[in-house]
């Protein structure tokens, strides 16, 4: 594994790690919000050993990653986001890949759809679209950061994330290590969405691993479950066992799901 890192057109300093064979079918692993790519370093070890070249983003504002000198959602929304996955294949000279995204990694990855930069795009814990109010959600999660103690802010949302306690406990401690701010600033981007034509349009093989334990997002999985048994270029694969990072809470089963898929889109 070799750490990489390149600078953003607006100045950030943005870090991913390259595993596998330079010559192997590339694979992208996106993390979601408060995590980084950390969050698949076995996996990514799983899959270069099985002959694949590994790409493990963290996203502007996580990890190794910088933070924007202006904390907004202009620098957080997912034309920005969709920006640095860009540079990030281009620095890594790359075209085209599998891209498998956890949550707001797959939310990136549903925007980057029309680009047609996918060889297949595989997401989980992300819904197609939320209605919510951008705004507003951006003031009421920075207002519960204002009212509330961080570590009670953690607990409460790594509960959502999951009931696996070793996966609850490292999602509570990336949401303390990430700033309240772009925390806030990315949920305002994430409240209010719609990659629904995106996906009806997608000349790529889509995959939906639909995470039964997924409390953080389950409530806004009806449509996007209803709209990939709709499409034919759409496959579902439930994880009876797989909350919102069903990647650490059922490794095997999520692992096996994303190989069986890839590997018949090659």
């Amino acid at each position: 594994m070799s750490e990489r890192s390149f600078s953003s057109d607006d100045g950030v300093r943005l870090v991913y790690d390259d595993s596998g064979p330079r010559d192997g079918v590339p694979l992208v692993l996106c993390h979601g919000l408060t995590m980084e790519g950390a969050q698949f370093r076995d996996s990514a070890a799983w899959f270069a050993a099985r002959g694949y070249r590994v790409l493990t983003p963290d996203l502007r504002g996580h990890g190794r990653s910088g933070v924007p000198a202006q904390v907004s959602r202009a620098s957080f929304s997912l034309a920005r986001f969709g920006a640095d996955a860009a540079a990030m294949l281009a620095d890594a000279g790359l075209e085209r890949v599998h891209w498998v995204g956890n949550s707001l990694g797959g939310i990136v990855g549903l925007s980057l759809l029309p680009a047609h930069r996918f060889l297949s795009l595989t997401t989980y814990g992300t819904a197609y679209r939320i209605g919510l109010h951008g705004a507003i959600t951006q003031a009421w999660v920075g207002l519960g950061f204002l009212l509330l103690p961080r570590r009670v802010i953690a607990r409460m949302m790594a509960l959502l994330v999951s009931r696996h306690r070793p996966t609850a406990d490292y999602v509570a401690a990336h949401i303390l290590a990430t700033r309240p701010d772009v925390i806030a600033a990315i949920a305002g981007t994430v409240g209010r969405y719609d990659l629904s034509p995106g996906v009806r349009a997608a000349t790529a093989p889509i995959l939906l691993l639909d995470c039964r334990k997924d409390w953080l997002v389950g409530w806004a999985m009806g449509s996007t479950r209803r709209l990939a048994h709709e499409l034919a270029g759409v496959e579902v694969v439930t994880l009876a066992a797989g909350g919102h990072c069903a990647d650490l809470d059922d490794a095997a089963a999520w692992r096996a799901a994303v190989l069986r898929f890839v590997e018949g889109t090659r």
